[in-house]
């Protein structure tokens, strides 16, 4: 009898230790425990870039449609001036100096600007000034650049890229419509 009893204990002692560890191996997945890795900074203000559109290929030959099928360029450029303009976000001069920080009227002034040009009135002929308002919309933003803090977990053989700072360019063209080059807008710091 007594071989019964300590069989039976040993046995609700399994079964009572089995049923924590189950519980407690729930409790892990769903409150997983602090990464104790050790990441090595790799790379300070490194830069990489996006293409949305490059101006000297065709739209057949554009890379936008392979970067990503879920990238979406509006709401990237959206997301971006809109924290710049509101004052979400510091934006920063082209040369990005620390000291360089651009106010939301600057930057309403970069991204919608006022002209006026001579037209003529077809009713009478005469030339007269009128308003043109231009905006850099998201279609005109051909590539986005980030610089990145890189950081490799040795032990995880894993690396993980933080975006620091982000800037949007625009096509640039001379007086004749020929293309000159990429013209970048401002940088905005990404917390």
């Amino acid at each position: 009898m007594k071989v019964n009893y300590v069989f039976s204990s040993v046995i609700k002692f399994a079964v009572i230790t089995a049923v924590f560890c189950s519980c407690n191996n729930q409790n892990t997945a769903t409150n997983p425990q602090p990464d104790n890795s050790k990441k090595e900074l790799w790379a300070e203000q490194a830069r990489s870039v996006t293409y949305f559109k490059v101006d000297t290929l065709s739209d057949a030959d554009q890379p936008w449609a392979s970067i990503s099928k879920s990238m979406d360029k509006k709401k990237i450029v959206k997301t971006l001036f809109d924290a710049a303009i509101s004052g979400k976000a510091k934006a920063y001069d082209v040369f990005f100096n620390s000291d360089s920080v651009l106010q939301p009227e600057a930057i309403k002034k970069m991204i919608i600007s006022l002209d006026t040009v001579q037209m003529e009135d077809p009713g009478t002929g005469q030339m007269s000034p009128k308003p043109i308002r231009n905006e850099i919309t998201a279609d005109n933003v051909t590539y986005i650049a980030f610089t990145e803090d890189w950081y490799f977990d040795a032990e995880k053989f894993s690396m993980e890229k933080k975006a620091t700072r982000a800037c949007l360019y625009i096509s640039s063209f001379d007086e004749k419509g020929d293309f000159r080059g990429y013209k970048p807008l401002f940088w905005v710091g990404l917390n």
